[in-house]
């Protein structure tokens, strides 16, 4: 019987190497954002805000500052950097 799971989904791949002079264009990035804004939330109530890093603008090293050693070596060279901040209020809307 086969997977009646979605290819997008079975297939992805998370790399953990990026080349850092591969851009995104801004548009893709907005795509992203416009489908996380979409997304389903408990209630409907999306608590989530987003910080965005693009291209290695100003936030770059800011976002990178705040994460653990172990992802700063592997997510310094990422073109965007997506950090995701949600109400603490409800906080059981964003599990």
């Amino acid at each position: 019987m086969g997977s009646k799971l979605s290819p997008i989904i079975r297939d992805r791949w998370s790399p953990r190497a990026f080349d850092p002079d591969r851009f995104v264009k801004k548009d893709m990035i907005h795509l992203m954002l416009v489908a996380a804004q979409w997304a389903p939330s408990s209630g409907n109530l999306q608590p989530w805000s987003f910080i965005v890093d693009a291209n290695f603008d100003r936030s770059h090293d800011k976002i990178l500052s705040i994460l653990k050693e172990g992802n700063k070596i592997w997510v310094k060279n990422a073109p965007v950097l997506i950090l995701t901040i949600a109400e603490l209020e409800r906080k059981w809307a964003a599990e």
